[in-house]
């Protein structure tokens, strides 16, 4: 056995392997810093990985067999043993190990100890800036609204789901709009078939519009009636009712969003649109009975639907979205989340495929990376998407929970009050800003 060492020693062996993996560690490093400024995706890094790792077997078999002399590569039993180029070649080998050992350790210094602290203090302080600081500071009273569900006037009543369904489309519209202050669905839709006089409803929500309306679908025509009133004296701000087949169910919808832009005044670069997300009917039905189900706390059903309507129009991009946020549910509940973790990535990835401005999407996508050891890009992702769209608040309840684990409390506290202000009358937004509170040492407040 000392024999074999000596003889590994001898022929560089050791010396290969130890540069080797320093050099392999350095290139894995790069392309990790590199890959996403350039879009490349994770399994190209895997595949550089993979690779590296195979090449270390032909790597040492090189050196055992060969040894790098100045007249060329030469074989082993070409070349004295002990001669003057023997103890040159050690030496040089040293010297690359010496060198790649120095750069793996000072890019491990720099990146542990200057990157990460700045990409702390910076989370940090962004947390300390905004932590008593109200989300919707910069709104006047006329910039809210609720957004109630639609009452189905179908003869069937099953279609109860496609109302509610139109409803939380508009809603979520608006919801787009950063200088309009739009109640999320649990509190909105805990109003359903209350009849309850809207001026109670806008104190309730602390809001001074609301957008009421109802849906009739028979066969393939919809007609969608709307309103918009203020509810400080109950006056119609606007109405409008639209005719039309179920193929104009996305226009309708941004036909309704931008004239209650409009009759808000709400500044805008441009009308909110979402476009047209599918062009399969079926598809859409599908993705709107799952996201009933998602907001009715049944992740599984919900992805169950959504899968369907997935394997009917399987460039149904917000459909990849909401699956991810689906299994990403789920995974919260179970001890064993990596399954569960790939397949939020794995449609977080789809719907960024097929449209890369998808905020929420993006932010599903870095919370998947299995291979992840910081949570750094993925709270980044989070924030960033609640602060560009501060009514959005499905984005919140990910964004508090990994705040919390990570330890950046005072952070969590900051959005779980956010929370609380775009979503009043849910039960899950009160408990994260519970939960937020506790682990920041606020504990009466917590109570």
């Amino acid at each position: 056995m000392i024999g074999f060492l000596h003889e590994l020693k001898r022929r560089n062996v050791l010396r290969v392997a130890v540069a080797y993996v320093a050099s392999a560690w350095l290139i894995v490093q790069a392309a990790e810093t590199l890959f996403p400024i350039y879009g490349i995706s994770n399994t190209a890094l895997r595949i550089v990985v993979t690779l590296l790792a195979i090449g270390l077997i032909p790597a040492l078999a090189l050196s055992w067999a060969f040894e790098l002399t100045p007249d060329g590569l030469k074989r082993d039993s070409e070349r004295e043993r002990g001669s003057l180029v023997t103890t040159k070649s050690g030496k040089a080998f040293d010297r690359i190990v010496i060198a790649m050992l120095a750069l793996a350790v000072s890019y491990f210094a720099v990146d542990k100890f200057i990157f990460d602290s700045a990409r702390d203090r910076e989370l940090i302080e962004t947390a300390n800036n905004r932590e008593h600081r109200p989300i919707f500071e910069h709104f006047d009273g006329k910039n809210s609204i609720a957004v109630l569900p639609f009452d189905n006037m179908s003869s069937d009543p099953k279609q109860e789901y496609f109302a509610d369904g139109i409803s939380e489309e508009i809603l979520n519209l608006l919801a787009t709009v950063p200088d309009l202050k739009v109640i999320g669905r649990t509190s909105s839709f805990s109003f359903k078939g209350k009849n309850q006089d809207l001026r109670v409803i806008g104190n309730s929500l602390g809001v001074t519009n609301v957008l009421e309306g109802s849906v009739r679908r028979s066969g393939n025509r919809i007609r969608i009636s709307a309103q918009l009133v203020d509810v400080s004296d109950g006056t119609r701000v606007w109405s409008e009712t639209f005719d039309r087949t179920i193929t104009d169910i996305f226009e309708i919808q941004d036909n309704v969003a931008a004239a209650v832009v409009n009759a808000l005044r709400v500044h805008v670069d441009n009308a909110p649109s979402r476009g047209r997300p599918t062009q399969n009917s079926e598809a859409y039905a599908l993705f709107l009975r799952g996201s009933a189900s998602l907001s009715a706390f049944e992740p599984r059903d919900a992805a169950e639907l959504l899968l369907e309507a997935i394997a009917l129009d399987p460039e149904f991009a917000e459909a990849h979205e909401l699956l991810a946020f689906a299994y990403w549910k789920q995974s919260a509940r179970v001890q064993e989340p990596v399954a569960l973790q790939k397949l939020v990535y794995e449609h977080a990835s789809a719907a960024l495929t097929i449209n890369p401005d998808m905020m929420f999407a993006t932010a599903l996508y870095e919370s998947g990376k299995i291979e992840e050891n910081s949570y750094f890009e993925q709270l980044e992702a989070f924030r960033r998407a609640a602060l560009a769209q501060p009514s959005q608040s499905a984005v919140y309840d990910p964004l508090i929970w990994s705040l919390v684990q990570s330890g950046y409390f005072h952070e969590a506290v900051s959005f779980a009050q956010r929370f609380v202000q775009v979503d009043p009358l849910s039960g899950l937004a009160h408990g994260r800003l519970f939960e937020s509170l506790y682990a920041a040492g606020r504990t009466s407040e917590a109570k």
